[in-house]
């Protein structure tokens, strides 16, 4: 089987990554049609480039797969594919209307470009053959708010093995019994990962005298704001160390005693389950994240990670205190977490679960 992996994409970014490298393992040709993502490319630019790359691809393809975020290339690809008989699978990963709207709000609901995105999402998602969800919650919001009427396979997310493994025991770092207890997050600062939480929870354990020490890493949307809310709390017991790229991560995170998923207070939270949480799992390493339908769609809470109400900074504070305290918890998590991960979202796992969606459609 071959098939081409089409539209403006970061060939490094977990999705793509995983699910092209997940198909390679079953036995599928993935013939790249890629341009890099630039905020310079246009429109007309984009479907330009993406033509020649397109035309340059010698021999036949079974099937058109469109990468994740590219709602925008669907009418070009929706056109390749009646020209040429292909079929298509279209991963649009996100809505964007959901995501800029109504969770991030950097755009006016009432406003022509809330609009557009609507309608952007809506068909070109039933332009495809076939639609993938990272979560069951994501495939209902299609179906219920946008009105997908293609089919719609989930699809997890996994990680990336070659980047997020457990560290080797020539390298784990020897800590002293007197170290901090330490508790890493890392992301883009976008609403849904609920950070102000996150330092409200450091704020109740700084209060407590309890030696536990935050590393934050990344940077986004709501970066400023949460430096500020920082300041605001006197805060010392937290350090911001600003974008870092995900391949340097992990040396950070094998310092970790426990890893933080997300927070936030909007139902977009409620509907993902996200790359932060494979990640930790995927470095043996407890996690705590805000408990949601979507969480228990792949995941057993107090088995695979721990979990809290979304938005408690109360509650994430006593999950802290309490895994602090509690060492073989903590190496149960890990070791449950990580045999879960390693059974179920490595590459294989992911590209099999594609391959028998692709198979269907050719």
């Amino acid at each position: 089987m071959r098939v081409c992996y089409f539209g403006e994409y970061a060939p490094n970014y977990a999705r793509n990554w995983v699910i092209r490298t997940g198909l390679a393992t079953q036995g599928v040709e993935v013939i790249p049609c890629q341009v890099p993502l630039a905020p310079t490319n246009g429109r007309l630019r984009l479907y330009h480039c993406l033509l020649q790359r397109f035309t340059f691809i010698s021999g036949p393809l079974d099937a058109l797969f469109v990468a994740e975020i590219n709602h925008a290339v669907m009418p070009l690809a929706w056109l390749l594919a009646r020209r040429h008989r292909l079929l298509i699978l279209f991963d649009p990963f996100v809505s964007r209307y959901d995501s800029l709207v109504l969770d991030r709000k950097q755009i006016a609901q009432r406003s022509w470009r809330a609009g557009y995105l609507y309608w952007s999402d809506r068909i070109s998602m039933n332009l495809a053959d076939h639609v993938l969800a990272d979560t069951h919650q994501h495939r209902l919001y299609y179906q219920e708010k946008l009105r997908v009427i293609r089919p719609i396979t989930v699809v997890p997310i996994g990680a990336n093995p070659q980047i997020f493994h457990p560290v080797s025991n020539a390298a784990q770092v020897t800590k002293k019994k007197s170290s901090p207890f330490q508790v890493v997050f890392w992301g883009k600062f976008i609403p849904l990962q609920g950070v102000q939480y996150i330092l409200q929870a450091a704020h109740i354990l700084e209060q407590q005298v309890a030696p536990v020490r935050f590393s934050i890493y990344g940077s986004g949307q709501t970066f400023a704001e949460m430096q500020r809310l920082a300041r605001e709390l006197n805060l010392t017991n937290v350090t911001f160390y600003g974008f870092i790229p995900v391949e340097q991560l992990p040396q950070h995170i094998w310092q970790a005693d426990v890893t933080l998923g997300i927070f936030g207070d909007t139902e977009k939270a409620r509907r993902v389950v996200p790359n932060k949480v494979y990640e930790g799992l995927a470095m043996a390493k407890p996690v705590i994240t805000g408990d949601s339908p979507a969480i228990r769609e792949f995941f057993a809470p107090g088995e695979h990670l721990h979990t809290v109400p979304m938005a408690d900074p109360e509650a994430l504070a006593e999950a802290i205190l309490y895994l602090a305290r509690d060492e073989e918890y903590r190496r149960y998590l890990a070791r449950q977490g990580y045999e879960h991960f390693r059974a179920n979202f490595t590459p294989e796992h992911i590209g099999r679960r594609v391959k028998d969606v692709l198979e269907q459609l050719v």
